[in-house]
């Protein structure tokens, strides 16, 4: 009885093999893999500036005519000491000369990128990984630039990289919604950093 069964296991089994080779899905309209939903009141800008860029996600009331994007990343080393910096860029050559290692998208900006655009990089050194570090708020009011980052510890018992680490945002902002630029105001979970200002 058994054989009998396992036999009629196998015919059915060859049975859904054949319906399945003689099915076809129409062009275009196969799954796409689908993204995490990300936190409430966060959005993804769909990428304008450069071209092909990626974004990361934003909150929903950052003001679009002034954030053309933003991106974040992190990678080993960045010093001994936990610490948070900042830099507002105005040219290309400064960039490249502090972020090296930045991601492929960053990598494509051009020099003339610069004459409609300043660059802000905050780069956050921790002791080790699982941290995150992104953009909060951004506003600017009468040539200010006021930025507030995220910045979360891993969770409780969660397995870390025990190891310096630094998680840098780099936003790319409209000259035109801030000129004149007088100065910057740069603050993680609401406390004030030190940085450098707009020359």
């Amino acid at each position: 009885m058994k054989r009998i069964t396992a036999i009629m296991m196998a015919l059915l089994n060859l049975c859904f093999v054949f319906a399945a080779c003689g099915t076809s899905v129409p062009e275009g309209s196969a799954a796409k893999p689908t993204k995490a939903p990300l936190p409430e009141g966060f959005h993804a800008e769909p990428a304008t500036y450069p071209p092909d860029f990626f974004t990361t996600a934003v909150p929903e009331d950052i003001p679009k005519d002034a954030l053309l994007f933003a991106e974040s990343f992190s990678h080993g080393g960045g010093g001994s000491v936990e610490k948070t910096t900042w830099r507002v860029y105005e040219d290309l050559d400064s960039f490249r000369t502090d972020y090296p290692e930045a991601p492929q998208q960053l990598q494509e900006l051009k020099a003339e990128d610069f004459d409609s655009m300043v660059l802000l990089a905050i780069s956050d050194v921790v002791r080790s990984g699982g941290f995150t570090f992104g953009l909060a708020s951004l506003d600017i009011s009468e040539g200010v630039i006021y930025v507030d980052c995220k910045k979360e510890g891993p969770p409780k018992g969660t397995m870390v990289t025990m190891a310096f680490q630094t998680n840098t945002l780099i936003l790319g902002i409209a000259k035109s919604a801030v000129e004149p630029v007088i100065s910057s105001v740069v603050t993680v979970n609401g406390m004030q950093v030190e940085g450098q200002a707009v020359k």
